[in-house]
């Protein structure tokens, strides 16, 4: 899915990225997903490595260490607890984190993008809050598969092809991440019909079809927009030509619906739980078999993991819990190499096996499922929902439960996690554009055609001057 879009001046910061959604879901309390905030946040490092953890951007430099500088705007304690094991366990070098943003994130964001592009640039960029098509057009990220190529002890065939397969373009590679989640859709089956996938015109004959079914009960129209329109922005832009269609019908069609749906004075996601008479949920996050389990509970028994709707029919998403490039100036990239294999390494993909995030090694999703199928203990709440093992004790309203998952319910697992995708083609400049004119026609001030055409000119200039 390339873009003929041009590159601007200076990495410019995506500021929402997939992993928003999941974020979104934490600062919410996470029990609309049947994962609460507590133990979902990948970001918590283990005991053993706490103290590390905390002075891994402070610790004494090993003179017999090269030094390696890696540049991030939020940080975080999962960054710091790979950063302290990576240089607790490797004889040769080093990282050290420069936090950006750890004071001010708009100052923080100013200095970042002018040292990618200067003379001292980092070594490792913390890609989650970037635009990578950007970053590879200006030449800031270097092409690392030549490193994986001559590392006898990289084989792909041991990773997810679909993960890797995301920071590739023309046969070269430019990033990787160690785990990940899975963000998609449920619903009710009955509801849905047997359907296992949607477009976007496939989701609005639905909603028309069924409107006495709220699907997105207590969101904001912002929300609604937001989850229909990044997995389908390229409906409305050619971007090789450098046009639109944000006044045809469909996208018209859209915010129609959207203003039925949605609060136009409400911000945030949806509120509502599953109730009798069936809705579908939006931001179900799926990370093991148990996930398929619970979501085959909802809805009376009746759930079925459907995803959004896409031009592909599948609309299982994911959602980067870390994302690393090496710097096309780094002057140590064997040793970047170095520590982007200790990530994929077997011993650190370990740690996902406590159900926080997903491992993108298949030797260790494969220990997961079998653990799984089983049985295994897990932690159960009053509602019923699924908690890891991890969480017993920690919280007085959740239990001890052992649950065994099916052979149907890991191969769907499998499934969606081995062909779950990015969103390429986005570009939140644009939506910040239909963002801002969208509000006068949910507010009733001006038609939904008028506003459609506002969004027309602007979007259309906009991609001129990408030109």
């Amino acid at each position: 899915m390339g873009s003929g879009r041009a590159v601007s001046g200076k990495a410019k910061i995506k500021r929402w990225v997939w992993i928003g959604l999941l974020l979104d879901t934490l600062l919410s309390g996470g029990c609309g997903q049947g994962i609460p905030a507590e133990y979902l946040e990948a970001q918590a490092p283990s005991p053993d490595v706490l103290a590390e953890v905390l002075d891994a951007d402070k610790e004494v430099l090993d003179a017999d260490k090269e030094v390696l500088v890696l540049g991030t705007l939020f940080g975080g304690p999962a960054i710091r607890e790979a950063v302290a094991q990576f240089n607790q366990t490797d004889s040769s070098y080093q990282v050290v984190i420069t936090n950006y943003g750890e004071e001010d994130i708009i100052a923080g964001e100013l200095r970042m993008n002018a040292e990618l592009v200067g003379d001292r640039p980092p070594d490792i960029i913390d890609l989650l809050p970037f635009d990578m098509e950007e970053l590879i057009g200006q030449g800031i990220l270097a092409d690392i598969s030549p490193y994986m190529e001559q590392d006898s002890a990289f084989q792909p065939d041991d990773y997810l092809e679909n993960i890797l397969a995301i920071h590739e373009r023309d046969g070269r590679s430019y990033g990787i991440m160690s785990s990940f989640y899975v963000n998609t859709m449920v619903g009710k089956e009955a509801l849905l019909g047997g359907m296992t996938g949607w477009d976007l015109e496939g989701f609005l004959d639905f909603a028309q079809e069924h409107p006495d079914t709220p699907l997105f009960e207590g969101a904001s129209c912002e929300y609604i927009l937001g989850i229909l329109l990044r997995p389908n922005m390229n409906r409305f832009i050619d971007w090789d030509a450098g046009v639109c269609y944000f006044n045809n019908e469909e996208f018209i069609r859209l915010l129609e619906y959207v203003a039925i749906s949605g609060n136009p004075s409400q911000s945030g996601r949806a509120t509502t739980v599953v109730t009798d008479g069936g809705y579908i949920r939006a931001q179900y996050l799926v990370n093991d078999a148990f996930r398929i389990m619970e979501a085959e509970r909802l809805f009376e028994g009746d759930g079925v993991i459907i995803g959004y709707p896409t031009a592909n029919g599948n609309g299982h998403l994911v959602t980067s819990t870390d994302d690393f490039g090496m710097h096309t100036n780094s002057q140590n990239k064997e040793g970047v190499w170095e520590f982007f294999r200790f990530l994929l390494s077997e011993d650190f993909q370990q740690r996902y096996r406590d159900g926080n995030a997903l491992p993108v090694r298949r030797s260790v999703i494969e220990q997961i499922c079998q653990a799984q199928l089983e049985g295994q203990q897990v932690g159960i709440d009053e509602a019923g929902n699924i908690h890891p093992e991890s969480a017993i004790g920690m919280f007085d309203n959740i239990w001890a439960e052992t649950y065994q998952a099916t052979d149907d319910q890991v191969a769907e697992f499998m499934e969606i996690i081995t062909s779950a995708q990015v969103i390429l083609d986005y570009s939140k400049s644009i939506e910040t554009i239909i963002m801002e004119e969208v509000d006068s026609y949910f507010t009733g001030q001006k038609t939904k055609k008028a506003v459609a055409e506002l969004i027309q000119n602007r979007v259309g200039l906009y991609l001129m001057e990408l030109i």
